[in-house]
């Protein structure tokens, strides 16, 4: 059994990674579309690989108490739209897994991938803007100063 507990986290699983933080799901490093409930669903569930979630647990955690909807019908239209996005079938899974009338299981293996310095993963954009800028600068000037000095030894 596995359980994954930080909110923080970048899990991967298959070629899918899901990212808690900013809330996305990628395939192969492309952003998979999915609303928020549906990828509330899905964290719920990887966070709990191998693990059977109840009906009444995704209710407790992902819909709130003080809404009032069909929630059946939520939680199967969510269910519905996160094997689409993960390309899963309810006949024949491979991520997820029905448990009659109880609930859920995500049946993939699931790993945290490492977090990386910021500064590795996206530089600053502004940074890399300042040090072209000033060798764009650098490189006027020292055609300037040899100019001028040509022209004055004429």
């Amino acid at each position: 059994m596995q359980t994954t507990s930080s909110n923080n986290a970048i899990l991967q699983f298959g070629v899918f990674q899901l990212d808690l933080k900013a809330g996305e799901l990628h395939k192969a490093g492309v952003k998979v579309k999915l609303q928020d409930q549906p990828f509330r669903v899905l964290a719920v569930l990887v966070e709990h690989a191998g693990q059977l979630v109840t009906r009444e647990e995704l209710r407790q955690k992902v819909w709130p108490s003080n809404v009032y909807v069909d929630f059946d019908q939520g939680l199967n239209n969510a269910i519905k739209k996160v094997r689409e996005a993960l390309g899963d079938s309810a006949d024949s899974p491979t991520l997820i897994e029905t448990i009659a009338r109880h609930g859920y299981r995500f049946i993939a293996t699931v790993s945290t991938v490492p977090a990386q310095p910021a500064q590795s993963l996206h530089p600053h954009r502004s940074r890399i803007l300042r040090n072209s800028i000033l060798a764009g600068l650098t490189a006027a000037l020292l055609a300037a100063f040899g100019y001028w000095t040509w022209r004055g030894s004429i």
